[in-house]
């Protein structure tokens, strides 16, 4: 054989073997681009239930019923902990499909699953805590020059609390901060009397305040003499329901 002949031969040899060679190195390239992919999925599922492992503690630990369990949660981080042991030993070859899809599907499930409780739960406590007091009813409480500090007090409040309580608290911080607001707002309801104003009075007007109002059987005449006096009586209205209420 010519040496011409075996040079072009050798020439052949080196493409196939460097077209080989850049085979390997795609395929070695996209097995990492989905090594990196898989690995960041489980890291991303494991962040979401610790999220939520923490965000359920806080809610028990606050004293807010949750009708879920650690259990589930905690089953699920250790499912996970075990792939990624399995991924690190072995990272020269891919995870299981089956076993990724059926891990996500229970990571999904769960966290849907989890936050429409959490946001129920959240809006459940909200609602039982804060007191529900009218704009309608504060602004009537305005014209009594004694109840004027407490009222500027619970407005205040109320207007902090309103965003507090539709937003869902994510960290110790945020459930204090809703607390600290509601305990206020409690003081200045409590506080909001005066020497002057009958018992009977009082207890109306907190009564009338609320979402539940006030029962007729509350409307006295000496509450009747009182509104009428203080120019309350006219912002005031009467609604029948169940219970019989102003």
């Amino acid at each position: 054989m010519s040496s011409a002949a075996n040079a072009l031969k050798e020439k052949s040899r080196c493409i196939v073997v460097l077209t080989q060679q850049l085979k390997d190195a795609e395929q070695e390239r996209a097995d990492a681009e989905r090594y990196k992919t898989r690995l960041d999925t489980m890291t991303s599922w494991k962040n979401q239930l610790l999220t939520r492992t923490k965000t359920l503690a806080m809610f028990q630990q606050h004293g807010i019923s949750i009708e879920i369990s650690n259990r589930e949660v905690k089953k699920l981080q250790s499912l996970l902990q075990r792939l990624q042991e399995g991924f690190a030993a072995n990272n020269a070859s891919i995870i299981d499909t089956d076993t990724m899809n059926t891990v996500g599907f229970g990571v999904k499930s769960f966290v849907r699953s989890f936050d429409d409780c959490i946001k129920d739960a959240w809006g459940s406590y909200t609602k039982q805590k804060v007191p529900q007091i009218s704009d309608s009813f504060l602004s009537a409480m305005e014209n009594v020059k004694s109840f004027q500090q407490e009222v500027q007090t619970i407005r205040t409040c109320k207007n902090q609390l309103t965003p507090l309580s539709q937003t869902m608290p994510r960290t110790k911080t945020d459930l204090e901060l809703f607390e600290r607001h509601l305990s206020r707002m409690n003081e200045a309801w409590v506080k909001l009397s005066s020497d002057s104003v009958p018992d009977e009075v009082l207890d109306f007007l907190k009564a009338a305040g609320t979402g539940s109002g006030a029962s007729l059987d509350s409307y006295t005449d000496v509450v009747k003499e009182w509104l009428s006096k203080n120019n309350v009586q006219s912002q005031l209205s009467i609604r029948i329901s169940t219970g019989g209420t102003v």
